[in-house]
């Protein structure tokens, strides 16, 4: 879900990403492979994704709407029934 959200996000503007990347606040992003770990978005931009909590992936998420100026309600979940 993470991987998906960050690229819609990039497709809508790749600056704000590559901003956030050379921002001394972050640590989720990039603009280098400091390990195999890490998720390439596009050229020069990785995301290093996380055995995080919930907790912080949520923290990540709010973080990039109001990089982006969207409502973090426009954020919808969706459960799939698990099948017995």
């Amino acid at each position: 879900m993470m991987w998906a959200v960050i690229n819609k996000l990039f497709a809508i503007n790749p600056v704000l990403l590559y901003e956030e990347a050379k921002s001394k606040r972050n640590v989720w992003f990039s603009t280098t492979e400091a390990s195999k770990h890490y998720k390439k978005i596009a050229e020069g931009l990785y995301y290093c994704p996380s055995r995080s909590s919930t907790w912080n992936k949520m923290a990540i998420l709010k973080n990039l709407f109001r990089l982006y100026q969207i409502d973090e309600d426009d954020l919808q979940f969706g459960l799939k029934p698990i099948k017995q």
